[in-house]
């Protein structure tokens, strides 16, 4: 048996493949890395799946058979398709019996009333036999997220601070560079300078230590290299957050380990600008370090 404990308030937002497709059509880096991230996939009959989403049964019991067997604490499960639970603790028993009377039947089979009751429900799944060859594995698990904002935030490794918008997600990777390289001036004749490359020369004589590298030449080889910077900050970030700063309102922002970074607008159709890492006079000294 099997426990699962919920974590974050959550919907269940995907209920067939129709649904899954928009959503990774829409949101399909953030939900790839979340689903990348999933250990192992079951299925639940109702009424028990919805009593699983609303966090009313928190223990699911299984014979320990097969995959079963493999399931440990910290794993994340993938059930019926769109409701990911981390499990929390797991537990092995002779028998059905044995497993409702030590882990509560209101958090194994909530609404069922007896425990010989809940024995047979367990008949219709597994026989007497196999039970008494395999025993049962119990999991005890919370729910993450049933693909909430803030479920694939916290898989994402997003930080939280006071600002955090936990209802947001991250724009996908190709709507950031497309802003990136958006012209600066473009309604400029001749124009090619990057947004990338404007925010860029603002940064490149800040860094005592030469983070920004240089920029130089043409307009071609000042995008270039504005590339080459935004790549580093996007491979080298260990910290993600969508919070609001004023005066640009709710934005999605990324940070190295060093603390130099970069952000957008929440909805990624605009570039705010490289930063530099943070120091409390920092603004005092122009950003400069």
């Amino acid at each position: 048996c099997k426990e699962l404990i919920p974590a974050h308030e959550h919907q269940c937002l995907n209920k067939n493949d129709e649904e899954w497709n928009k959503l990774i059509m829409e949101k399909g880096s953030a939900l790839l890395s979340v689903l990348n991230e999933v250990d192992f996939e079951l299925h639940v009959q109702e009424p028990f799946f919805s009593q699983l989403d609303d966090g009313l049964k928190t223990v699911e019991g299984r014979c320990a058979m097969g995959n079963y067997k493999r399931i440990q604490s910290g794993h994340l499960l993938l059930f019926n398709k769109c409701l990911i639970l981390e499990v929390q603790d797991v537990r092995h028993y002779a028998s059905f019996h044995e497993m409702l009377k030590m882990e509560s039947l209101a958090k194994v089979l909530p609404g069922v009333p007896s425990i010989e009751e809940g024995v047979q429900i367990y008949r219709n799944f597994y026989s007497e036999e196999k039970e008494r060859l395999n025993g049962l594995y119990v999991i005890m698990a919370s729910i993450l997220s049933g693909l909430s904002c803030s479920g694939v935030q916290k898989l994402l490794g997003f930080v939280e601070t006071i600002g955090t918008n936990p209802e947001s997600l991250p724009p996908t990777t190709s709507t950031l560079l497309s802003t990136f390289l958006a012209t600066h001036n473009r309604h400029v004749k001749g124009s090619t300078l990057t947004n990338g490359a404007r925010a860029l020369s603002k940064h490149i004589n800040r860094s005592s230590q030469g983070y920004w590298g240089a920029l130089n030449g043409n307009d071609y080889e000042k995008n270039r290299q504005a590339v080459e910077v935004i790549n580093r900050v996007m491979s080298e970030c260990i910290w993600m957050n969508m919070h609001t700063v004023q005066p640009h309102g709710c934005i999605f922002e990324i940070r190295t380990r060093d603390g130099y970074g970069a952000r957008w607008s929440g909805d990624g159709i605009k570039f705010i600008g490289f930063l530099e890492p943070y120091e409390v006079d920092g603004h005092s000294k122009g950003w400069k370090h």
